[in-house]
């Protein structure tokens, strides 16, 4: 297959924001974020949500700015295929962090 085009940092700086909330993606996101860090979606979830910590093949945290790198990497790489890492970086977070604390229906 080839390689999609590569997408114009002019591209990238026009996208307003991406959602990056763990609830927001589809099954195939999910699988390629579980591919890109070799873990469950779950533990990168609460990673994201502070509730807990990953590591690399070294033992040294995954800090949270790039993990929500790689799920906006992930969400716009399917509007824009050819998209980095590092062009995703770029774009705006729109983040809801849910706790498992919080009534379903927002109220506390």
């Amino acid at each position: 297959m080839p390689k999609p085009p590569a997408v114009e940092d002019e591209v990238v700086r026009s996208i307003e924001s991406v959602d990056v909330s763990v609830n927001s993606f589809n099954g195939n996101q999910m699988i390629a974020i579980e591919d890109h860090f070799d873990l469950d979606f779950t533990d990168i979830a609460d990673a994201v949500s502070g509730d807990s910590e990953i590591v690399d093949d070294d033992g040294n945290k995954i800090r949270t700015g790039k993990i929500l790198r790689v799920l906006a990497w992930v969400k716009l790489s399917d509007d824009h295929p050819g998209i980095t890492i590092e062009q995703a970086g770029m774009v705006p977070f729109d983040l809801t962090i849910s706790t498992s604390e919080e009534d379903p229906d927002g109220s506390e």
